[in-house]
């Protein structure tokens, strides 16, 4: 047990100490009861009311940012009665374009546009560039890409192989040891 000041008396939670509710090393007994209780709420509560005490300041931020003002939120919930299905329509009437936005934002994370997509699937015939055959799943040929910062596109790929490449790493060496595999069996 520590010898001097408030914390040789008490544990950290404030519970007196003594004989009967410490631990061998040290610990608190009526801590691990509380940690223990089924009303994990309750011990929540209880701990987050001292951490409030040592740092009001956290939780006041914490509150600004999750908390609306009460005329703000009631304004909010008052729109979605008056346009239940606002969202939905909206979604319905301009599928097209949330459609083809999502499809640009994904190539460009890879280092496509659209338009270099739609010139390699021309300049490919439409088939993966390694089997040469139309993607198994009927599925758009994924756009491979080069793992480096920016991205750098490769070629078209049926799912198959793009998975294969993505398993080995991009490594050639790896692929050529599993050429060399399946020809030795």
């Amino acid at each position: 047990m520590p010898s001097k000041g408030f914390r040789s008396t008490h544990c950290k939670r404030g519970h007196k100490r003594n004989e009967s509710n410490v631990y061998p090393s040290g610990a608190c007994r009526l801590c691990d009861n509380l940690r223990d209780r089924t009303d994990q709420k309750q011990y929540k509560r209880e701990w987050e009311k001292k951490d409030r005490a040592k740092d009001p300041e956290k939780y006041k931020v914490k509150s600004l940012i999750n908390n609306a003002s009460p005329a703000h939120k009631q304004a909010q919930r008052n729109w979605k009665v008056a346009n239940p299905n606002h969202d939905s329509e909206y979604y319905r009437n301009n599928i097209d374009k949330f459609k083809e936005d999502s499809r640009r934002y994904n190539l460009s994370k890879l280092g496509w546009s659209v338009e270099s997509y739609k010139k390699a699937e021309k300049e490919q015939h439409k088939v993966c560039a390694i089997c040469g055959k139309p993607c198994p799943t009927g599925r758009r040929l994924a756009a491979d890409h080069k793992h480096v910062d920016p991205p750098i596109p490769r070629g078209l790929l049926c799912v198959t192989h793009n998975l294969m490449i993505g398993y080995a790493k991009d490594s050639p060496e790896v692929l050529r040891a599993a050429a060399l595999y399946l020809e030795k069996y």
